[in-house]
């Protein structure tokens, strides 16, 4: 594990990741399940139908605007059980409703497009998608996503006006 000062540090290459670390003035923490890249384990079944059913639908939605997978990261990303796929990762509510928390895909050379459905995702603290091949703009659903903590889109081919989030 990798602890980085004033950021929360994720790990992307198994079933479990820790963030550990703080992020300004904001201490952060946590478990995360999910699908990292290096991710061989198969995930529990029976997702949470509200959150995670929401969530398939963004994500097969942008999976269909990325036109270039040369790592493979997608092939993954099948079936309505969003905890499987690489590079998303799960954690669980209050009221033990599991949702997607992070989503970590640096350096995955994925090219294509941030599409809009990615409003969907309320529940989101990270998202991390440096250094891939992503152009177009970043949509103004992305104000809509209030648990964002860290966004990342480093090195990437985007243009325009960047909506207004508060983090």
């Amino acid at each position: 594990m990798e602890i980085v000062p004033n950021e929360a540090a994720i790990t992307a290459g198994g079933g479990v990741g820790i963030s550990i670390g703080n992020s300004g003035d904001v201490v952060v923490g946590g478990v995360w399940i999910g699908g990292g890249i290096g991710n061989t384990q198969t995930p529990p079944s029976g997702p949470s139908v509200s959150k995670l059913s929401g969530a398939y639908t963004a994500l097969q939605a942008w999976k269909s605007a990325i036109t270039d997978d040369p790592l493979g990261i997608l092939k993954t990303w099948v079936g309505s059980d969003v905890r499987a796929y690489k590079g998303v990762f799960c954690a669980m509510d209050s009221d033990s409703e599991t949702f997607v928390a992070a989503i970590a895909l640096n350096h995955a050379n994925l090219q294509g497009i941030l599409v809009s459905e990615f409003s969907v995702l309320t529940d989101v603290s990270i998202i991390h998608l440096n250094s891939n091949r992503f152009s177009g703009t970043v949509h103004d659903t992305f104000r809509g996503l209030s648990s964002l903590q860290e966004l990342d889109l480093g090195n990437n081919h985007l243009s325009g006006p960047f909506p207004t989030v508060t983090l």
